[in-house]
């Protein structure tokens, strides 16, 4: 569950192009279920029922069993802040800074400048306990103080949300007449929390499915099954404590190219730059941690 997402001019952008399209329609209405009837998906609103051959969902209904599956919530809230003088490089940003009090859990901060007086300063939680709203913003707050040096700055917007970080294969979901997508569809890359170029691979992949004659469904392959595999190992590290999440990071960046550890996170490495990727890492307790998920 997403509760909200900071992206400027990006929804104004796409229910301008869905305006401008003639064979898209876009329909408001309050989702209530959907079910398969008579080789069709009916999707029941508050404006009616509709009726498709096939239906795309972003609505996971499921249950999750988190004794079989590795389960964790990236929970994140970051304030949007504007500064009276020029602040911020907006050339660069601040990616995973662990500097912050780890507690039991994975915490770090991220710094993404808009202009030299705008940046979403915003922290980010590994774990299955949600904090207050209260405890967010007292972090972030903090932060801002104390490692960026800001005492003049205004809050213009704020944002919360949650991202399930799973081994759960949420493709098994898919039916001959229903597609998943988004979340759901298991864009979300679990070790990281990362979606929102994984959604656009997935819906090209779709749609390349589609041209071909192929059922959508198929499209889940584009995330392949050995970076399925090293994320459900480092949940696992992580869920059983056996490696601080902060450390795994911090020793990833400094032992490699920023280049190839981001390639490694988008899942465009080769199989020899993960093997030289993870030679820093603890082998037995990643070894370990590997065979536990090939046998939950």
């Amino acid at each position: 569950m997403i509760t909200a997402c900071y992206c400027p001019g990006l929804f104004e952008h796409i229910h301008r192009r869905i305006k401008e399209s003639n064979h898209v329609h876009f329909q408001q209405a309050s989702y209530l279920r959907h079910q398969e009837v008579d080789c069709r998906v009916e999707v029941v609103t508050d404006q009616g029922s509709f009726f498709a051959k096939h239906v795309f969902s972003s609505v996971f209904q499921a249950e999750i069993d988190k004794k079989k599956y590795v389960y964790t919530d990236q929970h994140f809230k970051g304030w949007v802040i504007d500064t009276p003088e020029p602040r911020f490089d907006d050339t660069a940003c601040t990616f995973m800074d662990f500097s912050i009090d780890q507690g039991d859990e994975v915490r770090f901060m991220y710094v993404l400048p808009h202009s030299p007086t705008r940046a979403l300063v915003e922290l980010a939680v590994f774990s299955t306990t949600l904090w207050s709203q209260q405890d967010y913003d007292r972090v972030v707050q903090q932060y801002i103080r104390e490692q960026m040096g800001l005492d003049q700055y205004t809050v213009k917007e704020t944002e919360f949300g949650i991202i399930p970080m799973t081994s759960y294969p949420f493709e098994k979901n898919n039916t001959a007449l229903l597609t998943y997508i988004g979340t759901a569809g298991g864009a979300v890359k679990a070790s990281s929390g990362y979606a929102f170029d994984r959604i656009q691979l997935h819906s090209d992949a779709i749609a390349t499915c589609i041209l071909q004659g192929r059922h959508p469904g198929r499209a889940a392959d584009v995330f392949k099954y050995r970076h399925k595999l090293y994320d459900a190992t480092l949940l696992q590290v992580l869920d059983k404590k056996r490696y601080r999440g902060a450390d795994f990071f911090e020793t990833l960046f400094q032992r490699n190219p920023a280049s190839r550890v981001f390639d490694f996170l988008n899942e465009e490495t080769s199989l020899r730059e993960e093997v030289v990727l993870m030679a820093g890492s603890p082998k037995h307790l990643f070894a370990w941690s590997m065979v536990e998920s090939l046998l939950r």
